[in-house]
């Protein structure tokens, strides 16, 4: 095989592993490359078991793919841009295509495919690559396009993940071709936020980066020693889609955080970055010996289903360089 990369690994519900990866196109075998792969894999999920199975994917190119639906399995993967003419029902180049069998290392039956190339969508070619899964009673499809690249007018580079809806035909497990954009998909459910929440949970963004941390436990209440911290400086803000306060409303805010700068201000705003004000509270710089603070302000106004907009402000001290670590919404509840 040319390319030894992209591998996937499907634990089936016999617990059994396998990996499925390779790509490359062999000189003069476009058509059929036979450079996809399957194995299975050890108890120990790093060593191999017997030997690679060919997988016979026409105009094979990379990026293996798998999952399981209604005890079939499905082998997707990006065609390649051969120029030259394909015979009919092949895929067209830089598509993902899929195949399907009855057991895990096949046989292996081509199907079609099921996502153009992000070019027919979005006007800027490129591969494709792209992960299936469920969540909750759906199904999706990850994949990137270089839509970031195009909004910036940069040279290529900056691929951007999109997230669509993925619908099979029960009947004869068919995958309906999926149409790409860059709205994505719906919420599931609305957000609890009385449930602690990692600040690394967003929906949306703006002058936020994150960073990972270890940390003892003894000054973290979340589980892990390392935590995602949203590190923002005067005017960036986090958001939230469709958080849920509840008939009653939230009476209170609180937050563990970290401020290398000058003092700032944190607000709390409903439905864009300067939408309703209900909490506020001053973060101050941080003792170098207690990095970390438990802040908490009491809120008002927050009734009902609303985008949620974390805020961090400047004040007269300086620059802030808050870090969050976590959240938490309470009520007024006793």
């Amino acid at each position: 095989m040319t390319w030894l990369f992209d591998p996937a690994v499907l634990v089936d519900e016999d617990h059994r592993a396998y990996i499925y990866f390779g790509g490359g196109i062999p000189e003069g075998k476009a058509e059929r490359p036979d450079t996809a792969r399957v194995m299975r894999l050890g108890e120990d999920m790093t060593s191999v078991i017997g030997r690679a199975k060919v997988i016979p994917a026409p105009y094979m190119f990379e990026d293996a793919g798998i999952h399981k639906f209604n005890n079939t399995y499905y082998f997707t993967y990006c065609s390649n841009f051969y120029e030259g003419d394909r015979p009919v029902g092949s895929p067209p180049p830089g598509e993902i295509a899929y195949m399907t069998s009855s057991q895990p290392m096949g046989p292996w039956t081509y199907r079609g495919c099921i996502l153009k190339n992000p070019g027919h969508f979005f006007g800027v070619d490129g591969n494709n690559h792209h992960a299936i899964f469920q969540f909750a009673d759906y199904w999706y499809i990850a994949y990137h396009a270089q839509t970031l690249s195009q909004a910036m007018d940069a040279p290529e580079g900056y691929r951007s993940t999109h997230l669509n809806r993925i619908n099979f035909d029960t009947a004869d497990g068919h995958i309906h071709e999926v149409c790409a954009d860059v709205q994505g998909v719906a919420q599931v459910k609305f957000f609890d936020p009385f449930e602690g929440v990692t600040a690394a949970t967003m929906g949306w963004s703006a002058g936020v980066k994150t960073e990972k941390l270890n940390l003892d436990d003894s000054v973290s209440s979340i589980e892990s020693e390392v935590v995602i911290t949203a590190d923002m400086g005067s005017g960036s803000w986090i958001a939230l889609s469709k958080v849920d306060f509840g008939h009653e409303g939230a009476a209170s805010f609180s937050a563990t955080i970290s401020n290398g700068g000058g003092d700032g201000v944190l607000e709390l705003r409903l439905d864009q970055p300067d939408g309703q004000l209900i909490g506020q509270f001053l973060v101050v710089a941080s003792d170098v010996n207690h990095p970390w603070l438990d802040y908490s302000t009491s809120v008002s106004n927050a009734q009902g289903i609303h985008d949620l907009y974390i805020v961090v402000n400047g004040s007269e001290s300086g620059k802030p360089d808050i870090s969050i670590r976590q959240w938490k919404f309470e009520t007024g509840e006793a």
